[in-house]
């Protein structure tokens, strides 16, 4: 979480909260306790935020993009790859959260024209000695016509996800 310029990392059980159907993107109010927790299988203790209380007070636009959309993504990847299921569903609520908040891309023109399809790709990349997950997220016209429009390079070690500058060559961090 990310609170002005300060990031937060708390923890907690999400089983003993009432399910909240949290999207990315939505606005929640947490209250949170500091407590000293024993690590498994460790006999350390560590000084922690613990959540006590999510209670949700805005949705996301994610819910609007998906009334509008009316279906679902498409995903294209290696058929080599060995992601996991919990991954590639990661990778797929974090484009459909880049497309509520892209100030780059037409995603209304998308959702206009009934006939587009959003897709997405993903594979293995490197970018200044640094290993990425690179995703690609585009249109697909027609059978014969699809492109790229945006590249997106998740860092494999800090899990923050940055959208690609072609003209500066640079990677800009999303919030």
């Amino acid at each position: 979480m990310k609170s002005g310029e300060q990031r937060l990392t708390f923890v907690y059980q999400p089983d003993s909260f009432v399910e909240l159907n949290l999207l990315r993107g939505d606005s929640i109010l947490i209250n949170w306790e500091d407590r000293v927790l024993k690590l498994a299988g460790d006999t350390e203790t560590v000084r922690e935020k613990v959540v006590t209380k999510i209670l949700k007070i805005k949705d996301s636009k994610i819910l609007d993009f998906r009334s509008k959309y009316g279906k679902d993504l498409v995903f294209q990847y290696p058929m080599d790859s060995n992601y996991t299921e919990t991954f590639k569903d990661y990778l797929y609520n974090w484009v459909e959260y880049y497309l509520t908040i892209s100030k780059t891309l037409p995603v209304d023109d998308f959702i206009i024209d009934k006939s587009n399809t959003i897709i997405y790709s993903i594979e293995d990349a490197e970018k200044n000695g640094k290993r990425y997950t690179l995703i690609g997220i585009g249109i697909k016209a027609s059978p014969e016509n699809s492109s790229i429009l945006q590249w997106l390079y998740l860092d494999n070690e800090s899990h923050r996800m940055y959208e690609y500058d072609l003209g500066k060559d640079e990677l800009i961090e999303i919030i």
